[in-house]
């Protein structure tokens, strides 16, 4: 697992580093700088102008060092700095050192003619106006100065973070920068991978400046990123001994008359991801569909031909999911409150199973439950949020009340637990953004909690094995003709490209 780290752990391990490397800020903010312009001179290697935006604080600094360098690269710089009254140490120390060189430099005080002219001259606008020291709304003339950027075809590329991004504010075009490339400084952060700021970010480049590797390895966080060797570490191969028995038995409680489909979906990505036996309880109406598109499930139907109306406990199930495509009946909703009074094993709650659980006052889960939800349908469940950050502070604490893991489904989907830790799986496809992915990772966690695996591994194989399918499926069709059908079929390769 890689840490990721919020702003204030990245300067508490920028302050080690200056205390155990004895060295100085300026020393790191050189070594900063020089890292910066060896990535940059890679990404931009023509030498058309470049505006260099900065700020008054140490990103403005690394601005200023930044300029140094690849003015001696032989690239046409100018600098254009926020007139302020209060400037940081390290950036009038570079700031003074930018003096001694030929370059030409303004202070900005609001938008001009003149300002507006060095913006459209320039083919390439570096931005050092805040970086990762800030983390309120820009506004006034320093957000007239982004909003115009962001107007421009300039190539854009930040130092750090983009100006405006941050941990608890949404970005939007009139205040946060719009990159096109963001070089950052050797550490992940958490606003990298918060939802409403990975538009802003552009391309992704991380650079070592030099921290030191004990202080990182020290600095505590309680977020992670589960890269694909750590699925491929959780994963167990199979056993030529083993029978259906021993490779789990899933049940699957989903569907109604007029979304068949999610129960169809959910169950053939259960029978592809590895169980022994799978069986599916669902309403009477779509019994003749799964006998013909999924003979290998065994079938409960319902005695109500439209929706499920009851939850058997069955004495050989090893893990149950609920709720793909169930409807929200009265009769449904009995039969759900019921059966999470009785049931106390493995169990994965999504779609209009949480949708009903957000009409229960009183209900209990056990920790090794877990839910599923979207975005609406977590607000749905807890209460309205106005930015990512702040919704998964809330399923922390509903993971703590409960007892439960909690998978908030994105682009860069983060499994929260009851333990306090967010794991984020960092590998955004654009093939998931279709009806029906939902259904398919409700069908792969319930195989594999029925195989055995505790409920961290499951979900973190299960989200990489869907990742995983959706790139196949872009590989060979593109984005645009994905489909969930497609997925499934790609699920064979997806976990052959993931064993060890």
């Amino acid at each position: 697992m890689k840490k990721l780290f919020t702003n204030n752990a990245t300067r508490a391990i920028d302050n080690e580093t200056i205390s155990r490397e004895q060295i100085s800020s300026t020393e790191l903010m050189e070594q900063a700088a020089e890292a910066f312009s060896k990535r940059f001179s890679q990404i931009i290697s023509d030498k058309n102008p470049v505006l260099i935006v900065c700020g008054p604080g140490n990103n403005g600094g690394d601005g200023m060092g930044i300029a140094r360098i690849l003015h001696e690269l032989n690239y046409t710089i100018e600098v254009l700095y926020v007139g302020s009254d209060h400037y940081s140490n390290d950036f009038i120390y570079q700031f003074e050192r930018l003096r001694n060189y030929h370059i030409p430099y303004s202070e900005y005080q609001g938008i001009t003619d003149e300002v507006l002219h060095h913006i459209l001259k320039s083919a390439v606008i570096i931005d050092a106006l805040f970086g990762s020291g800030l983390n309120r709304v820009i506004d006034g003339t320093v957000a007239d100065l982004i909003s115009t950027i962001n107007k421009q075809n300039n190539i854009v590329v930040s130092v750090d973070l983009p100006s405006g991004i941050g941990e608890s504010v949404i970005p939007h075009s009139d205040n946060t920068i719009k990159a096109d490339y963001t070089i950052s400084f050797q550490l992940l952060k958490l606003c990298c991978v918060l939802e409403e700021n990975i538009p802003f970010l552009g391309e992704l480049h991380l650079v070592d400046i030099g921290l030191s590797e004990s202080a990182i390895e020290e600095q505590e966080s309680i977020y992670s990123i589960a890269e694909l060797k750590d699925a491929r570490k959780k994963l167990i191969s199979k056993k030529a001994y083993h029978n259906k028995w021993d490779n789990g038995h899933a049940v699957l409680v989903n569907g109604s008359e007029s979304k068949a489909g999610a129960a169809l979906l959910a169950s053939e990505a259960a029978l592809h991801s590895g169980c022994g036996m799978h069986t599916a309880i669902i309403p009477s109406s779509i019994k003749s569909a799964f006998n013909i598109r999924i003979p290998e499930a065994m079938i409960l139907p319902d005695l109500h031909q439209q929706y499920i109306t009851q939850i058997p406990l069955l004495p050989y199930a090893d893990a149950y999911g609920i709720g793909c495509g169930i409807g929200t009946a009265e009769l449904t909703k009995q039969a759900i409150f019921q059966f999470l009074r009785q049931y106390s094993g493995p169990l994965v709650i999504d779609a209009d199973a949480i949708n009903i659980l957000a009409t229960i006052n009183d209900f209990s889960l056990t920790n090794n439950t877990i839910l599923t939800p979207h975005f609406k349908e977590f607000d749905r469940l807890t209460k309205t949020h106005t930015s990512h950050a702040e919704r998964i502070q809330t399923a922390l604490e509903f993971c703590k009340q409960y007892q439960c893991t909690i998978i908030l489904k994105a682009s860069n989907s983060c499994i929260c637990d009851p333990e306090g830790k967010v794991t984020f799986i960092t590998t955004p496809v654009a093939s998931l953004g279709k009806a029906g992915s939902g259904d398919l990772l409700t069908g792969l966690i319930t195989s594999l909690l029925a195989q055995g695996y505790d409920t961290k591994s499951a979900c973190i194989i299960a989200l990489h094995l869907l990742n995983l399918s959706a790139r196949l499926v872009e590989k060979k069709y593109t984005a645009f003709a994905a489909s969930a059908r497609l997925l499934i079929q790609a699920l064979p390769k997806a976990f052959k490209k993931l064993l060890p």
